[in-house]
Protein backbone atom coordinates (compact mmCIF):
# COMPACT_ATOMS: atom_id res chain seq x y z
CA UNK A 1 0.00 0.00 0.00
CA UNK A 2 1.32 3.58 -0.94
CA UNK A 3 0.89 5.01 2.72
CA UNK A 4 1.47 8.66 1.67
CA UNK A 5 -1.56 7.85 -0.88
CA UNK A 6 -3.51 6.87 1.96
CA UNK A 7 -2.95 9.03 4.72
CA UNK A 8 -3.84 12.39 1.70
CA UNK A 9 -7.27 10.46 0.96
CA UNK A 10 -8.01 10.47 4.43
CA UNK A 11 -6.70 13.73 5.02
CA UNK A 12 -8.91 15.09 2.46
CA UNK A 13 -12.29 12.84 3.49
CA UNK A 14 -11.46 14.21 6.91
CA UNK A 15 -11.07 18.24 6.08
CA UNK A 16 -14.41 17.96 3.80
CA UNK A 17 -15.67 16.20 7.31
CA UNK A 18 -14.57 19.03 9.25
CA UNK A 19 -16.15 21.56 6.26
CA UNK A 20 -19.65 20.28 7.04
CA UNK A 21 -19.52 19.37 10.86
CA UNK A 22 -21.52 22.16 11.89
CA UNK A 23 -22.74 20.23 15.04
CA UNK A 24 -19.08 19.64 15.93
CA UNK A 25 -19.42 16.20 16.38
CA UNK A 26 -15.92 15.38 15.99
CA UNK A 27 -12.36 16.80 16.69
CA UNK A 28 -10.17 16.70 13.39
CA UNK A 29 -6.54 15.96 13.71
CA UNK A 30 -3.66 15.64 11.46
CA UNK A 31 -1.67 12.60 11.33
CA UNK A 32 1.89 12.78 13.51
CA UNK A 33 4.98 13.16 11.59
CA UNK A 34 6.23 10.15 10.63
CA UNK A 35 9.20 7.87 12.89
CA UNK A 36 12.37 6.79 12.58
CA UNK A 37 13.64 3.47 12.07
CA UNK A 38 15.99 3.70 15.53
CA UNK A 39 12.01 4.68 16.69
CA UNK A 40 10.84 1.45 15.92
CA UNK A 41 13.80 -0.24 17.16
CA UNK A 42 12.86 1.19 20.58
CA UNK A 43 9.58 0.08 20.91
CA UNK A 44 10.39 -3.50 19.48
CA UNK A 45 13.48 -3.63 22.31
CA UNK A 46 11.09 -1.85 24.83
CA UNK A 47 8.33 -4.39 24.36
CA UNK A 48 10.36 -7.63 23.37
CA UNK A 49 8.39 -7.77 20.02
CA UNK A 50 8.77 -7.72 16.06
CA UNK A 51 6.40 -5.38 15.16
CA UNK A 52 4.54 -6.17 11.84
CA UNK A 53 6.13 -4.85 9.01
CA UNK A 54 2.89 -3.46 7.51
CA UNK A 55 2.41 -0.93 10.85
CA UNK A 56 6.38 -0.38 11.48
CA UNK A 57 5.93 0.91 7.66
CA UNK A 58 3.05 2.94 8.37
CA UNK A 59 4.24 4.48 11.35
CA UNK A 60 7.50 5.80 9.25
CA UNK A 61 4.59 7.79 7.34
CA UNK A 62 2.23 8.47 10.09
CA UNK A 63 3.24 7.81 14.04
CA UNK A 64 -0.09 7.93 15.56
CA UNK A 65 -3.03 10.01 14.65
CA UNK A 66 -4.78 11.67 17.17
CA UNK A 67 -8.79 10.37 16.25
CA UNK A 68 -8.56 9.47 12.75
CA UNK A 69 -11.83 7.79 12.83
CA UNK A 70 -14.43 9.05 15.48
CA UNK A 71 -12.63 9.40 18.85
CA UNK A 72 -10.28 6.65 17.59
CA UNK A 73 -7.00 7.20 17.96
CA UNK A 74 -3.84 5.19 16.55
CA UNK A 75 -1.16 4.97 18.72
CA UNK A 76 2.61 5.64 17.05
CA UNK A 77 5.82 4.60 18.92
CA UNK A 78 5.40 7.01 21.98
CA UNK A 79 1.77 5.83 23.02
CA UNK A 80 2.84 2.22 22.49
CA UNK A 81 5.34 2.41 25.07
CA UNK A 82 3.56 3.96 26.86
CA UNK A 83 0.78 6.23 27.94
CA UNK A 84 -2.88 6.77 29.40
CA UNK A 85 -4.20 5.40 25.58
CA UNK A 86 -2.06 2.51 26.09
CA UNK A 87 -2.44 1.56 29.21
CA UNK A 88 -6.55 2.05 29.04
CA UNK A 89 -5.80 -0.22 25.87
CA UNK A 90 -4.18 -3.09 27.93
CA UNK A 91 -6.39 -2.41 30.91
CA UNK A 92 -9.50 -3.30 28.00
CA UNK A 93 -7.33 -5.95 26.64
CA UNK A 94 -7.06 -7.71 30.47
CA UNK A 95 -11.39 -8.10 30.62
CA UNK A 96 -12.06 -8.52 27.05
CA UNK A 97 -9.76 -11.58 26.40
CA UNK A 98 -10.87 -14.15 29.16
CA UNK A 99 -14.59 -13.45 27.34
CA UNK A 100 -13.51 -14.56 23.28
CA UNK A 101 -11.96 -17.72 24.00
CA UNK A 102 -11.53 -18.05 19.76
CA UNK A 103 -9.11 -15.74 19.31
CA UNK A 104 -6.53 -18.36 18.98
CA UNK A 105 -3.63 -15.90 20.62
CA UNK A 106 -2.87 -15.36 24.45
CA UNK A 107 -3.05 -12.11 25.57
CA UNK A 108 0.20 -10.95 25.81
CA UNK A 109 0.49 -12.12 21.90
CA UNK A 110 -1.80 -9.13 21.10
CA UNK A 111 -0.39 -5.50 20.61
CA UNK A 112 -2.88 -2.72 21.20
CA UNK A 113 -2.18 -0.57 18.20
CA UNK A 114 -5.93 1.88 18.54
CA UNK A 115 -8.42 2.47 21.21
CA UNK A 116 -11.09 5.32 21.56
CA UNK A 117 -10.92 8.07 24.26
CA UNK A 118 -13.87 6.52 26.68
CA UNK A 119 -12.58 2.82 26.59
CA UNK A 120 -15.71 1.41 24.17
CA UNK A 121 -13.46 -0.02 21.39
CA UNK A 122 -9.95 -0.80 20.65
CA UNK A 123 -8.07 -2.40 18.55
CA UNK A 124 -5.31 -5.06 18.48
CA UNK A 125 -2.55 -6.48 16.03
CA UNK A 126 -1.71 -10.38 16.22
CA UNK A 127 1.91 -11.74 15.88
CA UNK A 128 2.59 -12.94 11.96
CA UNK A 129 0.46 -15.45 10.62
CA UNK A 130 2.38 -18.05 8.47
CA UNK A 131 4.97 -15.59 8.04
CA UNK A 132 2.61 -13.15 6.71
CA UNK A 133 0.99 -9.82 8.49
CA UNK A 134 -0.48 -9.68 11.60
CA UNK A 135 -4.50 -9.34 11.12
CA UNK A 136 -5.82 -6.45 13.25
CA UNK A 137 -9.03 -7.60 15.22
CA UNK A 138 -11.70 -4.85 17.02
CA UNK A 139 -13.05 -5.32 19.67
CA UNK A 140 -16.08 -3.24 21.49
CA UNK A 141 -16.47 -5.96 24.61
CA UNK A 142 -16.05 -8.31 22.26
CA UNK A 143 -14.75 -9.23 18.95
CA UNK A 144 -16.50 -6.61 16.25
CA UNK A 145 -14.00 -7.45 13.30
CA UNK A 146 -11.30 -9.00 12.03
CA UNK A 147 -9.24 -7.72 9.47
CA UNK A 148 -6.40 -9.98 7.56
CA UNK A 149 -3.83 -7.51 7.87
CA UNK A 150 -3.15 -3.58 8.67
CA UNK A 151 -3.31 -2.45 4.91
CA UNK A 152 -7.11 -4.36 5.06
CA UNK A 153 -7.66 -2.71 8.35
CA UNK A 154 -6.69 1.15 7.00
CA UNK A 155 -8.71 0.52 4.31
CA UNK A 156 -11.42 -0.12 6.09
CA UNK A 157 -10.68 3.08 8.51
CA UNK A 158 -10.93 5.23 5.25
CA UNK A 159 -14.10 3.74 3.71
CA UNK A 160 -15.72 4.32 7.37
CA UNK A 161 -14.95 7.39 7.34
CA UNK A 162 -16.59 8.10 3.88
CA UNK A 163 -19.23 6.29 4.47
CA UNK A 164 -19.66 8.77 7.44
CA UNK A 165 -18.87 11.66 5.09
CA UNK A 166 -21.45 10.36 3.17
CA UNK A 167 -24.23 9.20 5.11
CA UNK A 168 -24.15 12.11 7.97
CA UNK A 169 -22.48 15.66 6.98
CA UNK A 170 -23.75 15.49 3.22
CA UNK A 171 -26.85 14.11 4.14
CA UNK A 172 -27.16 17.09 6.34
CA UNK A 173 -26.88 19.58 3.30
CA UNK A 174 -30.10 18.09 1.16
CA UNK A 175 -32.22 18.70 5.01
Amino acid sequence: MDYLNWIQKMVTVRDEMRSLDSEKLYRYYPPNKGCSAEDIFQVENRLKITMDSQYAKFLKCADGWREFFASISLLGTRELISGPDMEMAKELLKIVHPLNPQLGFAEDELLPIAVDEVGACFFVITPPINGENGEVIWFAGQEVERYDSFDRFLSAILQYNIDDLEESFKGQESK
